[in-house]
């Protein structure tokens, strides 16, 4: 048992010190993109880039995505998510003749080195590609974050 007289509003939140009411507020950094165009995977098991977030380089970051994958051909393909030295989720699936397939990427990742993005590959054929557009929306491989620290 005891007594609460005051509450303080603790690192990463808004709101200061209440003794009556109050409320605390956190206010997250996000970032998110998209692809403005289809993106070929032209060169046979070499990742190519799909959507990248700027988020900068300080905090820890949650980020989230996914890619549309398109081939004419029955085909596997990779992908990471990753800032460009650090690997922090990764995925396959694969596509039948004319098919598509949604990759979902997702993870944390303290002080990113560059830009967080998805690369994917094409494990034998160079046909395959990333599309940005295949439901109308101009949503379908996408990437978002937001800094949790």
């Amino acid at each position: 048992s005891g007594t609460v007289t005051s509450v303080t509003c603790g690192t990463g939140l808004s709101g200061g010190t209440f003794t009556v009411s109050g409320t605390c507020a956190v206010s997250l950094t996000t970032a998110t993109n998209s692809l403005g165009a289809d993106v070929n995977m032209g060169t046979i098991n070499t990742y190519a880039d799909g959507p990248s977030m700027a988020q900068g380089t300080s905090g820890t970051w949650f980020a989230s995505g996914q890619v549309t994958i398109t081939n004419s051909a029955a085909e596997e393909h990779d992908c990471k998510l990753w800032d460009g030295t650090t690997v922090f989720d990764s995925a396959g699936g694969n596509v039948t003749a004319g098919g598509r397939v949604v990759i979902s990427l997702s993870g944390t990742l303290a002080t990113p080195a560059a830009n967080i993005r998805i690369t994917c590959k094409g494990v034998s054929t160079s046909t395959g590609k990333m599309e940005f557009n295949r439901t109308g929306n101009s949503k379908d491989s996408t990437i978002s974050g937001f800094r949790i620290q």
